[in-house]
């Protein structure tokens, strides 16, 4: 859950509410400063590379429970760029460019941590366009557990690239050698 809050007493109240909620099992809780924003940007790579970008926001904040409601989720750019951010299209390619950067600095340090690129994550990013000048923040990265948000391609294309390199780790552990031919798709998409 995601509450708004102003001020330390309703902070306080937030966190009880959070905590005392029935089943509630969790032993720490997450404060961050409200990022103002447009929209946010979810970015869904396989194997390293863009394949969907939807676009969503929060419509409102309940004053009195500081609950965010009315969620909209956007597939289309051409749509986001009318009702959420004005035409403004100068802003929206300078807030893609920049997330293009984060795309590649975040994907750099999963490298890091694993030398294998992940086959399927999301990167979501919030922005917030002032002119033509966009900031942007990101807003949390997901392997393979990622809600797919409707996108009626996204399970099947992850699930392939999962079980792909899955499959390939198997045949191919770096000392043998690929196997002749190459290492085969074991998903075939329907037709």
């Amino acid at each position: 859950d995601v509450y708004a809050f102003t001020g330390v007493q309703e902070l306080g109240k937030r966190l009880e509410s959070l905590l005392e909620q029935q089943g509630c099992i969790a032993d720490s809780v997450y404060v961050q400063e409200e990022i103002p924003n447009n929209c946010e940007i979810r970015v869904y790579l396989i194997n390293g590379k863009p394949q969907k970008y939807l676009y969503s926001r929060f419509q409102e904040v309940n004053a009195d429970k500081g609950s965010f409601s009315n969620f909209r989720r956007i597939d289309d750019r051409a749509t986001v760029l009318k009702e959420w951010l004005e035409g403004n299209e100068a802003g929206l390619k300078d807030a893609e460019e920049k997330i293009a950067v984060l795309q590649e600095r975040w994907l750099t340090w999963m490298r890091a941590e694993n030398p294998e690129i992940p086959p399927v994550c999301r990167m979501d990013f919030f922005i917030h366009l002032n002119g033509a000048h966009a900031t942007v923040y990101t807003g949390e990265l997901t392997e393979q557990g990622a809600s797919m948000l409707g996108w009626k391609e996204g399970p099947q294309l992850t699930f392939e690239a999962v079980l792909n390199e899955c499959v390939e780790q198997t045949l191919y552990d770096g000392t043998n050698g690929p196997p002749a031919g190459g290492i085969p798709n074991f998903i075939a998409n329907p037709t």
